[in-house]
């Protein structure tokens, strides 16, 4: 959960899905998901700046094929390249107990994922090609419900052969508001600690705070975030959902783009962009010390949502509950959580 420096956009052209029986649609505002299921394939689009009138393009599609409602191979192709997971649970009563997977690329890499009684995530523990343990997630239910309140993160990126070893850790602390099972609200906040062996680990507060505002299915309504070191505070997205026979099947997603920004856009922009995130991670790691969290002194309060990517659901006839069903859909639409929470669906 890194702080991510936004590349703001400009509009594009929306397409809306047919639907084959002409069923009735729906917007966020309702969100009457009354048939949730599992994805069959998801397909990403971006705006193809190339193209006069704003097109969307495909970037990419995940194709999935389960077994006991988990998945057991996930197809992703990015273009022209072709990936496959394969995925390996231990089931008990319906309930997953463990699950095993391979990563894109697959270099080796196997992540291995325990749960506890109730099927939920517990601990994740990430081995390299030769086993050495890379990465560990620890999970805290805090208020005894569904939703993680905590997780901590170690993470070893030196190769084997390096004579230093490199450490990233990182406490995500999220304040969670739920409603009938269902998030309403997620505030995530947190330490990080990168360091190597022959230096002290020192834990800095994260630079940002990330706030997740959901519908009245649980799925994502918009984020917002607070800076302390980056410019681009306050909105960041929103999300319009179609809705058709009770589920999900297309979603624009539109980044806000401040009036100061679109009105100074000189085609230098990418430039800039670049130069003010070098300036400002180096004030980032210098004020990381800081102990005060960010306020809402920067916040962008004039400006526009402009259409920024779309994503297509396509579903199988396997029912699901609706809490897992809309941390499936947020998954996809927040690209399994960022700095937001971490949507746990399979």
């Amino acid at each position: 959960m890194t702080n991510r420096f936004k590349k703001l956009l400009s509009a594009a052209l929306i397409f809306t899905t047919a639907a084959v029986f002409l069923p009735a649609c729906s917007t966020a505002s309702s969100q009457d998901i009354s048939n949730p299921a599992l994805v069959s394939k998801v397909t990403e689009y971006s705006v193809d700046y190339g193209s006069e009138d704003l097109n969307w393009i495909e970037e990419s599609s995940y194709a999935y094929e389960y077994k006991d409602a988990y998945p057991v191979t996930l197809t992703r192709t990015q273009y022209e390249d072709v990936s496959v997971i394969n995925y390996d649970y231990e089931l008990k009563d319906g309930v997953p107990v463990s699950m095993t997977h391979n990563t894109i690329g697959d270099d080796g890499t196997l992540v291995s994922t325990s749960y506890t009684k109730k099927g939920l995530v517990n601990r994740v523990i990430t081995t390299d090609s030769t086993g050495r343990q890379i990465g560990e997630q620890v999970f805290q239910y805090g208020n005894r419900d569904d939703y993680f309140t905590l997780v901590l993160h170690e993470n070893v990126i030196s190769a084997p052969e390096d004579l230093v070893v490199d450490h990233m850790e990182e406490v995500d602390s999220v304040l969670i508001t739920s409603e009938n099972g269902l998030l309403k609200k997620t505030v995530n906040d947190g330490l990080f600690a990168n360091y190597n062996d022959k230096e002290k680990k020192e834990w800095r507060r994260f630079d940002g705070s990330y706030t997740a505002n959901y519908g009245e299915s649980g799925i994502i309504d918009t984020t917002f975030a607070l800076f302390k070191n980056f410019p681009g505070s306050g909105n960041q997205n929103k999300y319009d959902l179609t809705i058709e026979d009770g589920r999900v099947t297309e979603v624009i997603i539109n980044a806000w783009v401040p009036a100061d920004t679109a009105s100074e856009d000189d085609g230098s922009s990418d430039e800039t962009a670049e130069a003010d995130s070098a300036n400002n991670s180096e004030e980032a790691a210098s004020e990381a010390n800081n102990e005060d969290p960010p306020d809402d002194s920067n916040v962008s309060t004039e400006g526009s949502w402009e259409p920024e990517r779309r994503f297509v659901f396509e579903y199988t006839d396997t029912a699901i509950s609706p809490a897992r069903y809309a941390a499936m859909i947020n998954y996809f639409l927040l690209e399994g959580g960022g700095n937001y929470y971490i949507y746990n669906w399979y």
